[in-house]
């Protein structure tokens, strides 16, 4: 007999077996608040559990959100063509008559239901005949059936997933490879898709591809829904995905559902969980299959199924006459034991330091302040349109969003919480953090952050400077990424719309009207999959036409100072992907080939900055032999306009590259560029250090991360994430603590735009990262730790020769810069750094002062770290 008690004791660390039981409870009893409230916080770690998703959407419709469970639905069918729940509930939540019948002859296909009006849906009838003729074996006629289904240009790749297990029962490698391409071409998102490039991706070679891929897999696909229905249960690449889904699980229990499963009586005796169905195309299947009979795909399972049985959908079912040897099993099998490792990185997830709430886009303003500097009809019109952004973003899956004035009583008051005085930064941060724990009471968490207004609305944190350089402080949007003051680590993205200063709104409205719609777009996008060419064949030809065109097309803009040459060629081999790098000089402003109305897609600016002038500038390479003036102008506000569009994403290492305080549109270009077409602009608000030459350090180091990322899928605003935490990391490992130039760079970089903005086409909103609880703490060494050093002959020895051979060799023009050294008390370093040995360094900084074409001042910094042998041990100079 079983105590009651007992049956509730796997409630603080759930299993999904006993999760889904709970959900399924939870939909008969009608308790959809309750089921809401549990995928929210399932889906907090497991965000891409399908069978979660749709209970999730289900939730959406029962609750009243109709919009908001259709297009959850839309996103699952997207993922999982052949994931019959969600096919079954459009057909019946849809309002257009043509789509309910769409869908409806969809899902009696998969259910193999033969009422089905063949009129409606032409190219079902050839499929049904090519599903019967492969499932007996004759792949020849399959194949023809399947034509003639493509011909009839089906807006789901249904066919298309058909089509590539005929090639593969055919032995057809080639082909399965070829067709692959093409598909994922025309449908991105297919998980079925994705898995069959994937494999044919290993059987050529690209394991390291395969693997990014498949991990794609398991990110949207946490409980292995498609590859196990495809592969079975032991496929080869299982290691990839999660062993166990548990999760900690505190939510009370309803009586209705606690009473419907028994678990309110002293002897329940036996109880038979509820099952769960499974989508039969890949399974052969005599009859309509019911719930019960078809449970083992969403839940934990009993039993496998032997690895020796290669799975249904790719079996060799072809007859022995045309049998040709399959693909090298060894061949994969050799490659497992790396994915093994390489999976068990990847799912190094400690659920006890990662926060599990579910993520709110927190659009951040000040009321008190758009009222001051724009007057309340503007803010009034401004708060209107955040509204309507707003909308569409609640529209989306994965997301909350809120919009919090922490300075608005009224508002404050209906969350239960104090209003703060926002044009302080850090009041301004106390309130997010209270936000943060309200937000935490019903299951949610600030998970991106949009700062809508420049300093003048929502002031920057204006930190201590770590160098010794002429910046009094570092503005800095860091310390709003974190609840605590490590705000070195952030926990959520942020990003930015500045307006100008001044009370003429224009440039701010432009922003948040942009933003409306993007998101308008991506609605629009998330609520059809319609299909974009004609036949298969002309899938090809197009595929080929984009592939030129992408050849052809100048999708990115590269330019740098000569003299940094080799630093920004190694960025701009991953950012520009092999295109042109320009330089300045021989370059200017007056010769930059631009592209017109069209604009470029990424732009990346390695150039020399300064804080009181518009324009941004080159510097000659003396070793070279490239004439005209020593810091050419090579960038200017004036050269972007209506016509000539900025890049649509920006990363500059420009000192003050970001710098707009008291700056109009034309008196910085980082606003002209987000007056004219730029959409997610990088940049440092005060002087940025970087490398003259590999390694990549400092800002250099931040460029090619952040561009690695962005090229992966990830949102902006995630990508600079990221970038600073790889710095943060890598500096640490290699000399044990960040310095100044290292802390200097993690907190003067800042995104203007959207921090979700995703620039490679997808236009969904991006999922949502997990968050982390805590942090590490960080061992930082500013130069105000350092002791000034005035006699040479203290340095270590042939430091001094060291400088000038530098300055020579890399830095003509600085010969008689003024020099600083400083050095780091040995017990010092020791104690903060943690090391006994090589723990003393020695600073030494070179400044000068140049005039820009006798339009500006420039001071110029070089910074050399020596160990205490006397080895250069780093190399940074101010852009």
């Amino acid at each position: 007999m079983t105590d009651a008690n007992n049956q509730l004791d796997y409630l603080g660390a759930i299993d999904r077996y006993r999760f889904l039981t709970i959900l399924n409870a939870a939909d008969h009893c009608e308790e959809y608040p309750f089921a809401k409230q549990a995928t929210m916080l399932w889906l907090a770690n497991f965000p891409g559990d399908l069978y979660v998703k749709y209970f999730q959407a289900k939730t959406f419709i029962k609750t009243g959100k109709i919009d908001q469970g259709r297009l959850l639905y839309e996103s699952l069918i997207e993922l999982d063509p052949l994931f019959f729940e969600p096919i079954k509930d459009m057909s019946e939540v849809t309002a257009k008559k043509d789509l309910q019948s769409r869908y409806r002859s969809i899902y009696q296909y998969l259910t193999k239901n033969k009422s089905f009006n063949q009129a409606q849906e032409t190219w079902l009838s050839p499929l049904w005949e090519a599903r019967s003729k492969f499932e007996q074996g004759d792949f020849t006629n399959a194949m023809q059936y399947v034509h003639q289904s493509l011909l009839k240009t089906p807006q789901t790749p249904i066919p298309a997933i058909l089509h590539l297990q005929i090639a593969n029962n055919l032995g057809n490698q080639e082909m399965v490879s070829n067709l692959s391409e093409i598909y994922y071409d025309a449908w991105p998102k297919c998980l079925q898709i994705n898995v069959v490039k994937a494999i044919s991706e290993i059987e050529h070679g690209l394991e390291a591809r395969a693997v990014e891929r498949l991990h794609w897999v398991e990110s949207q696909d946490n409980a292995g829904q498609v590859i196990t229905r495809m592969l079975g249960n032991d496929h080869q690449f299982k290691d990839m995905w999660p062993e166990y889904l548990q999760a900690h699980f505190d939510l009370p229990i309803p009586a209705s559902v606690s009473a419907y499963l028994g678990w309110n009586q002293l002897n329940p005796g036996s109880f038979n969980f509820p099952t769960f169905s499974q989508s039969p195309f890949f399974r052969r299947v005599t009859h309509t299959p019911s719930i019960s009979e078809t449970q083992e795909i969403r839940v934990a399972q009993a039993s496998t199924r032997s690895s020796k049985n290669k799975p249904e959908s790719f079996t060799d079912n072809r007859p022995k006459q045309i049998a040709k040897k399959d693909a090298n099993n060894n061949d994969i099998e050799k490659v497992q034991n790396a994915f093994s490792k390489i999976a068990k990185r990847l799912k190094k997830l400690d659920l006890e330091r990662t926060d599990t709430r579910f993520p709110v886009y927190v659009i951040l303003s000040s009321r008190k302040q758009l009222e001051k500097v724009y007057g309340p009809n503007t803010a009034d019109v401004i708060d209107k349109l955040l509204q309507e952004l707003l909308g569409h973003i609640q529209g989306l899956p994965d997301w909350d969003a809120k919009i919090f004035y922490p300075d608005d009583s009224a508002s404050m008051a209906r969350l239960g919480l104090k209003p703060f005085i926002a044009y302080d930064p850090w009041q301004v941060k106390l309130a997010l953090a209270d936000l943060d724990e309200h937000l935490e009471k019903q299951g949610e968490m600030i998970g991106a952050l949009l700062i809508v207004g420049g300093p003048e609305i929502v002031p920057f944190h204006h930190l201590p400077n770590p160098t010794s350089d002429n910046d009094l402080d570092v503005p800095s949007d860091n310390p709003y990424g974190t609840i605590d003051k490590n705000y070195f680590i952030p926990q959520w993205p942020v990003g930015r719309l500045p307006g100008e200063t001044g009370s003429d709104a224009g440039l701010l409205l432009s922003q948040i009207r942009g933003l409306i719609y993007q998101y308008k777009q991506k609605s629009k996008k998330s609520k059809s999959n319609v299909q974009k060419f004609a036949s298969i064949f002309t899938w090809i030809l197009d595929i080929f036409s984009n592939w030129n065109r992408k050849l052809n097309a100048n999708q990115s803009l590269g330019y740098s100072a000569e003299i940094w040459k080799e630093a920004s060629s190694e960025v701009y081999k991953t950012a520009g992907q092999g295109k042109e790098l320009h330089l300045s000089p021989p370059v200017h402003a007056g010769s930059l080939a631009l592209n017109n109305s069209l604009g470029h897609k990424i732009g990346y600016f390695n150039l020399h900055g300064i804080k009181d002038g518009a324009n941004w500038y080159g510097q000659k390479d003396f070793s070279s032999q490239s004439t005209g003036r020593d810091y050419p102008i090579a960038l200017s506000p004036n050269m972007f306009s209506e016509k000539i569009r900025s890049p649509k994403l920006v990363f500059t290492e420009a000192c003050y590259g970001a710098n707009v305080l008291e700056k109009r549109h034309d008196e910085a270009i980082s606003l002209k560029f987000l007056d004219t077409g730029t959409k997610s602009f990088v940049g440092s608000t005060c002087i940025a250090y970087g490398s003259v030459m590999p390694p990549l350090i400092a800002a250099d180091y931040l460029a090619n991360a952040f561009w690695k990322q962005v090229l992966d899928g990830q949102a902006a605003g995630y990508a600079l994430m990221q970038a600073k935490l790889n710095l943060v990391e890598e500096m640490t490992k290699i000399q044990g603590f960040l310095d100044g130039e290292d802390q200097k760079t993690i907190l003067s970089f800042i995104l203007y735009g959207d921090p979700l903005a995703v620039h490679d086409g997808i236009s969904a909103l991006p999922k949502p990262l997990l968050r982390e609880k805590s942090h590490p703490d960080i061992k930082t060494i500013s130069d105000s730790d350092l002791v000034p050093e005035n006699d040479e002959s203290d340095l270590p020895k042939n430091v001094s020769k060291q400088v000038k051979k530098i300055v020579e060799s890399y830095l003509p023009g600085l010969e008689n810069a003024q020099m600083k050294m400083n050095k780091s008390y040995q017990e010092f370093n020791a104690k903060k750094v943690g090391k006994s040995n090589d723990a003393q360094r020695y600073v030494v900084t070179l400044q000068k002062s140049f005039d820009l074409n006798l339009d500006a001042e420039h001071h110029h910094y070089a910074r050399m770290t020596f160990n205490e042998k006397g080895k250069l041990v780093k190399f940074t100079t101010s852009r």
